[in-house]
């Protein structure tokens, strides 16, 4: 939307427009020639730069402290007279028409509505954003440099310009070269980290002013050169979005708000969309390798906050090697299962669709996660990435547990490959000791609000997949501790139960096991690695899932729905 001309003919409704009519119903004339206001003989773009000049003034004297904390800014009458006389007509002895200016200054205050009087000498806009308007028309049209000028401005002071600054963009955006400029002048130019909080802001401020002016359009343009210089900036905001989403010591909102305007612009990081492989369309899943070992299970009696439910600790030996999602699955992935199986959405689902693409899916009930990993392993045996003897499922919670705790020997190197997978095998080149190998949380034992997306971070809702960089497992996963709780294959049952092969029918209806937690859960119980909840398969609230790519342990393959799981 382009706020600009929505303020613009707001003030040209106020001066002239309405005024103007009544008149002329009142003389039966003509009603075009909108931009003369009749009653004082004057063209409204004589009058707006009078009234962008005492914003800007008003705006820059209130930011240095003159009633800052009052929502509109004083505007003297004498500033306003001075300004106006300077445009009016001279008297017929060549001096300054003061009382011109006074029946102007009467009809914007009593009959256009455009200034309110505050005493009998003072006035102010009727809101914040017509003075914020009018101080950025002020600097575009009055400016030698306005961008250099609004630039600066905000950057000494982001939060107070901020308005002006995205106003002045919008103004801008007609002219793709002067918004390029202005994006170019306050983004940081070095790639590397953001160290400031005002750094932070004028990340935030630059994609929000290229978003809303659509500045993505003109990375497409026929013009080369052009088309390059748009595209770097383009492409330089999306990479300092990535960063601050990626830099745990930023804010947990802003990396937040980082992620949805990743959304908006096309985030373009490995995991999260989709793509076309082989002339079909797939999940971007990106895979995090698990391999063999033992790992400890469950929880031990030294924990207060665990359950009865997650004891006795114990070791459990998976044999084999998996791949694990390193996010949940996303909406956007899970929007082209649906599309392209024709599987009916729910109305939490249809809801949860108006999230950001970058969101994980939630809403998920234990059929539709498992019918959207029966149509992966379906389209890897017919495309030929995925052989027989492995396939595409929920993990089970020892799979899941095992991916957030790490095993009691860890690799030098994780590895990770996007789906589908180059190869499934993996050879480990190097080991180390896991030195928490009953680890509380995903990444250690002690946790503050801002590591994961949980209830005492005040997110509130689910939030894009990886803003949490903290919340990062020993193998590379993420969004384990918090964001949505997701789904295993495991039926409930109590500990400790054997490994072994069973199978699971995909439209079973018994109590399974849900892993991690939610954005609105406790920390100290339901974030922690060993956390396990249940639920009959057809709850979704709060639910969502991720994907493991794993072997067969017979090496053979079930028929779907009946596919081997390796409980527990």
């Amino acid at each position: 939307e382009d706020r600009a001309a929505l303020y613009e003919k707001a003030v040209s409704l106020l001066l002239a427009h309405w005024e103007n009519r009544r008149l002329r119903e009142q003389q039966q004339g003509d009603t075009t020639g909108e931009e003369e206001v009749l009653a004082l003989g004057l063209k409204v773009s004589v009058l707006r730069p009078v009234l962008g000049k005492v914003a800007f003034e008003a705006h820059q004297r209130q930011a240095e402290g003159d009633g800052r904390d009052e929502a509109m800014a004083n505007i003297r009458r004498e500033d306003l007279w001075e300004a106006l006389v300077e445009v009016l007509p001279r008297t017929a002895a060549g001096d300054k028409d003061y009382n011109s200016a006074s029946v102007v200054t009467d009809y914007m205050a009593q009959r256009a509505g455009l200034l309110q009087a505050r005493e009998l000498t003072t006035y102010t806009f009727p809101h914040r954003t017509f003075q914020e308007y009018l101080a950025a028309v002020h600097i575009w049209s009055a400016s030698s440099s306005p961008v250099e000028q609004l630039g600066d401005l905000v950057q000494q002071d982001p939060a107070w310009w901020r308005e002006v600054f995205l106003l002045g963009a919008s103004l801008a955006r007609h002219v793709p070269f002067n918004l390029h400029m202005l994006i170019d002048y306050i983004l940081p130019a070095e790639l590397g980290r953001l160290c400031t909080e005002t750094e932070v802001e004028l990340v935030l401020l630059s994609t929000q002013a290229i978003h809303e002016a659509n500045f993505r359009q003109h990375t497409e343009i026929d013009n080369p050169e052009a088309r390059d210089r748009f595209t770097k900036l383009y492409r330089r905001v999306l990479y300092w979005l990535q960063t601050l989403m990626a830099t745990p010591e930023i804010d947990a909102t802003k990396r937040v708000t980082a992620g949805n305007w990743l959304d908006r612009l096309g985030d373009p990081r490995p995991g999260v969309g989709i793509r076309l492989i082989n002339g079909a369309l797939l999940p971007n899943i990106e895979l995090c390798y698990v391999p063999p070992g033992p790992f400890q299970m469950g929880s031990p009696d030294s924990d207060p906050h665990a359950a009865d439910r997650e004891k006795p600790l114990h070791p459990v030996d998976l044999d084999y090697g998996y791949w694990i999602g390193q996010y949940p699955v996303t909406v956007a992935q899970y929007r082209l299962f649906c599309q392209i199986t024709g599987r009916e959405t729910s109305v939490g689902q249809q809801r949860a669709f108006q999230a950001g693409e970058n969101q994980p899916m939630i809403y998920v009930n234990w059929w539709d996660a498992m019918a959207f990993c029966d149509w992966l392993t379906d389209t890897g045996r017919e495309q030929g990435w995925l052989p027989f003897g492995w396939y595409v499922s929920l993990p089970s919670e020892a799979e899941w547990e095992k991916a957030a705790r790490g095993g009691m020997q860890l690799p030098t190197t994780n590895n990770t490959q996007s789906l589908p997978p180059r190869e499934l095998s993996r050879s480990i080149d190097g080991w180390r000791p896991n030195e928490a190998e009953i680890r509380r949380y995903p990444w250690g034992d002690e946790a503050q609000p801002g590591m994961a997306n949980y209830a005492d971070t005040g997110i509130g809702t689910t939030s894009p997949v990886g803003a949490f960089p903290a919340d990062y497992s020993p193998y590379g996963v993420m969004d384990m501790a918090g964001n949505l709780s997701e789904w295993t294959r495991s039926l409930w049952k109590a500990y400790p139960y054997p490994v072994e092969t069973i199978l699971v029918d995909s439209n079973s209806r018994e109590t399974r096991v849900f892993r991690g937690g939610a954005f609105g859960d406790s920390l100290a119980e339901w974030s922690r690695c060993a956390f396990r909840g249940s639920h009959l398969p057809f709850i979704d609230f709060s639910l969502g899932f991720r994907i493991v790519v794993s072997p067969l342990s017979s090496g053979s393959w079930s028929p779907w729905p009946l596919v081997s799981n390796l409980g527990p």
